[in-house]
């Protein structure tokens, strides 16, 4: 049987009974019969959706949510069809009770669609219906042309709709750090918070060996000094990574060790940059004695690079 609009359209006007026999028993799949119905133009609107959602969705292996994953998605929307249409089904799959805790593959397309045509009203309207904001919208956002003015509502919206504190400030420091202060400002973020790790943001920015978000954090009046939930400062835990460092470049004495480790090494000297930054601080920021045992755990640091190095050259013939 070759499946086309007409048939489809035949289908779902013969009744919801018979049109799930038929259906089944010629393997058409909900997202086909959904995309055929909307190419006809007999589903536009909301309603539409939502009776086609009563009549249809119990009767398959395939629930609603499955219309918006994968294949199924890219067969609903099809490339095609104008936005008021897939708003209309997003919103009627939601009221059906579509779970709005999933970042599903359509409400992330429209919402990037949104960043990139800067929609803002698109993307007001997709989150009106309780979607679960992400990360992965934040980053659509970020890299939008939006106005700063329109990403700061949007950011706060994103917010507003789910989008965990924690999680955006670690993406931000460790892939866009140049944008902390846009998200920290934006979002009204507390820079000496602790998260739910027990981290300081300044202690997930030594930990990801980003010295532009540790140096952004410090302008927006990040403290070196603000304990996480085991009474560490920051400091501490720099203190411990140096150690970690250290036994680190120990382990580098054969080739193939160096070679595995090569990622890690680099980082560990992305890493001493932030030392640099700290010992750089006025005694404002930093008290003598933290910053002489700072400067000590520096050199320790430095020294033991330094011989990893060497280890490297002799295991090479250099």
């Amino acid at each position: 049987m070759v499946i086309n609009d007409a048939l489809v359209q035949n289908l779902y006007y013969a009744g919801e009974a018979l049109g799930q026999f038929i259906l089944g028993a010629y393997d058409i799949k909900l997202p086909k019969m959904l995309w055929h119905l909307i190419n006809t133009g007999i589903l536009k609107t909301k309603a539409d959706f939502a009776e086609f959602f009563k009549k249809y969705s119990s009767g398959f292996d395939q629930s609603i949510p499955a219309v918006f994953y994968g294949e199924g998605w890219g067969i609903v929307v099809g490339g095609k069809f104008p936005e008021s249409v897939r708003m209309a089904v997003l919103e009627a799959a939601f009221e059906r009770g579509m779970d709005k805790e999933i970042d599903t593959g359509m409400v992330l397309e429209i919402f990037k669609e949104g960043c990139k045509t800067k929609n803002s009203a698109m993307i007001e309207k997709l989150l009106s219906f309780g979607t679960k904001a992400s990360v992965s919208m934040l980053e659509s956002l970020l890299d939008s042309d939006f106005t700063e003015k329109s990403k700061t509502e949007i950011l706060r919206a994103l917010f507003e709709h789910g989008l965990n504190l924690d999680d955006a400030l670690a993406f931000v420091i460790q892939k866009k750090p140049k944008l902390v202060g846009f998200l920290v400002k934006g979002g009204k973020i507390d820079v000496n918070q602790v998260d739910e790790q027990g981290m300081t943001p300044l202690m997930v920015a030594v930990t990801a060996g980003s010295e532009t978000g540790f140096t952004e954090l410090l302008a927006l009046g990040a403290k070196l000094n603000v304990p996480n939930k085991e009474g560490q400062t920051v400091l501490d835990v720099m203190r411990g990574r140096v150690r970690k460092a250290i036994a680190f470049f120990d382990t580098l004495t054969t080739v193939e060790a160096w070679r595995v480790g090569m990622d890690r090494f680099t980082s560990e000297s992305v890493f001493e940059n932030i030392l640099d930054t700290v010992l750089a601080l006025p005694d404002s920021k930093i008290s003598s004695v933290d910053k002489a045992r700072i400067k000590e755990a520096t050199a320790q640091f430095v020294k033991a690079r330094e011989a990893a190095e060497l280890r490297h050259e002799e295991l090479h013939g250099e």
